[in-house]
């Protein structure tokens, strides 16, 4: 019975503190809710006021977009007259010329093909007359050669006979003699070109590595001198397209200063990788030359030796072929002498009838090509006249024809770009209007929300 009082303010304490919770969160929920109004406030009418302005904005560029629709159509409609208009004389002046030509060319083929085609008859019968006495002179001389060579062809079959088989023996013992001091020097080779293989193999890559390692320190330098030179010609473009005509030359100077900065280092590099690899080259040279020096001094000697012994067995045999190559060589200069002699006799005979029958072609010759050569160059002159006159013509159409068509679409596009300037003009005012308005819209519903937000906050703070 003494407890039960306990018990009860137990429980009253425990339900006033369950009501102060439902308080504060009744004040939550008041305060989640404000928020969410003022959110969803906001959110509509920002949404109105753009919603507003990109319609204006829609009709300011679909009235932009027909101006420069109208304009491009104007602008290709001159200009495809005015290009239609020169093609068209082109077209005229390009035929007249063309026509005349082919008269040209048709009347001097006509010309030239009548003045060889009578040469030709000329050149033909003195021709005939020339190959027939040089037939005649050939079988005769052919003749006369055949039966002195046939005679001579005798001896010297037999003395041929005896000479190859004396060489056979000489060169049979010349080899085995030098096939025994080559297969001795081989062996010293092989080893001499092992160690100055292996030598070099190892100052190849030797110098292979200092290049590499120099031509990448090099590759990093020309790395960033061209990022320097490509951001200088971004920059370059970019100035030349904005102002087509004054910027390009000021570019230009601006181009070539760049340029003859990047050149500078790259000569520079190139010179420092050069001097990188002449040094390893020239380390890897004088070892080169070192085992050089050393297998060239190995061969000469084999050389020497080898020279020697073929030497000794060649001056046994060529004392045997001496001998029998006199023989051989008197035998054939009587022979040739004899045959030498009634050849002359016989050409000499046959020289003095081709000489006149020459004589007489070549002046035949010379008077048909004079003579071609006078017709052709007449019907040329008085073809180049006409067609210089033709040119001239249409030249001078052309050049008429281009400053037309240049003044007629410079004056549509002068006219186009001051139409496009104020279409971009009276867009550019509405865009800069409209975003003004928006946000000033943004900033009264932002500022309108901020008050509610402070105050209802602020409730909440004081109630706690």
């Amino acid at each position: 019975m003494q407890h039960k009082p306990l018990v009860v303010a137990g429980s009253r304490l425990r339900s006033s503190a369950a009501a102060d919770v439902y308080e504060d969160e009744e004040k939550i929920e008041v305060t989640l809710s404000t928020e969410r109004w003022q959110y969803n406030s906001v959110s509509r009418t920002v949404g109105r006021a753009r919603d507003a302005g990109y319609g204006k904005q829609h009709k300011a560029r679909e009235v932009t977009l027909s101006t420069e629709r109208w304009q491009y159509s104007s602008v290709s409609r001159t200009v495809g007259r005015a290009r239609d208009a020169g093609y068209g004389k082109q077209h005229m002046a390009r035929e007249v010329t063309l026509s005349t030509e082919r008269w040209q060319y048709s009347s001097v083929s006509r010309t030239v093909g009548r003045a060889r085609d009578a040469g030709y008859g000329k050149q033909h019968k003195a021709r005939e007359v020339t190959l027939s006495t040089e037939r005649w002179q050939y079988s005769s001389v052919s003749r006369t050669v055949g039966r002195a060579r046939d005679a001579g062809y005798g001896k010297q079959h037999k003395a041929r006979e005896v000479t190859l088989s004396t060489e056979r023996w000489q060169y049979n013992s010349v080899s085995r003699t030098v096939g025994r001091a080559r297969d001795a020097g081989y062996g010293k080779q092989h080893k001499a070109r092992e160690v100055t293989l292996s030598t070099e193999r190892w100052q190849y890559n030797s110098v292979s590595r200092t290049v590499g390692r120099a031509r990448d320190a090099g590759y990093g330098k020309q790395h960033k001198a061209r990022e320097v030179t490509l951001s200088t010609e971004r920059w370059q473009y970019n100035s030349v397209s904005r102002t087509v005509g004054r910027a390009r030359d000021a570019g230009y100077g601006k181009q070539h200063k760049a340029r003859e900065v990047t050149l500078s280092t790259e000569r520079w590099q190139y010179n420092s990788v050069s001097r990188t690899v002449g040094r390893a080259r020239d380390a890897g040279y004088g070892k080169q030359h070192k085992a050089r020096e050393v297998t060239l001094s190995t061969e000469r000697w084999q050389y020497s030796s080898v020279s020697r012994t073929v030497g000794r067995a060649r001056d046994a045999g060529y004392g045997k072929q001496h001998m029998a190559r006199e023989v051989t060589l008197s035998t054939e200069r009587w022979q040739y002498n004899s045959v030498s002699r009634t050849v002359d006799r016989a050409r000499d005979a046959g020289y003095g009838k081709q000489h006149m029958a020459r004589e007489v072609t070549l002046s035949t010759e010379r008077w048909q090509y004079n003579s071609v050569s006078r017709t052709v160059d007449r019907a040329r002159d008085a073809g180049y006249g006409k067609q210089h006159m033709a040119r001239e013509v249409t030249l001078s159409t052309e050049r008429w024809q281009y400053s037309s068509v240049s003044r007629t679409v410079g004056r549509a596009r002068d006219a186009g770009y001051g139409k496009q300037h104020m279409a971009r003009e009276v867009t550019l005012s509405t865009e800069r209007w409209q975003y003004s308005s928006v946000s000033r819209t943004v900033g009264r519903a932002r500022d309108a929300g901020y008050g509610k937000q402070h105050k209802a906050r602020y409730c909440c703070d004081t109630e706690k």
